[in-house]
């Protein structure tokens, strides 16, 4: 059997945007200057759990909140498939080829995006945190 797993964020979607608009959200509300783009980029593989202490000390657990609401809250509209992923997809399915998405992203959130886009018949299976 021949088989594709993906990774969602940056993958199939790009999720920049919305990243760096809850980023820029969670930084105002405890009025810090927001990092620039390249800088969420650069720093993009630290967790929240990693990078959030050392940046709002003992408001951690209430700034993760604060990005959690607002990037579940902005998730779809700020979501831009990327360039040939939707045909990739599509192709893939037409020749039968068993697909899944696996990601770290909230797989509440994950489903969503993929049942916004249509998209849920086209894998099999649809792991996000959480969920395993």
């Amino acid at each position: 059997m021949k088989a594709v797993l993906f990774d969602w964020d940056n993958t199939l979607i790009s999720s920049w945007d919305n990243l760096y608009a809850a980023i820029c959200h969670v930084f105002s509300h405890f009025d810090k200057v927001p990092p620039t783009m390249a800088e969420v980029k650069q720093n993009s593989h630290y967790s929240l759990r990693d990078s959030f202490p050392k940046v709002f000390g003992n408001k951690t657990e209430e700034a993760g909140k604060v990005f959690l609401d607002f990037y579940s809250q902005h998730h779809i509209a700020n979501m831009k498939v990327i360039d040939g992923a939707e045909e990739t997809v599509k192709m893939l399915y037409e020749k039968g080829i068993y697909m899944a998405v696996l990601s770290n992203k909230t797989g509440k959130l994950l489903r969503e995006g993929i049942n916004h886009l249509g998209w849920q018949q086209y894998f099999s299976e649809i792991v996000g945190a959480g969920d395993a």
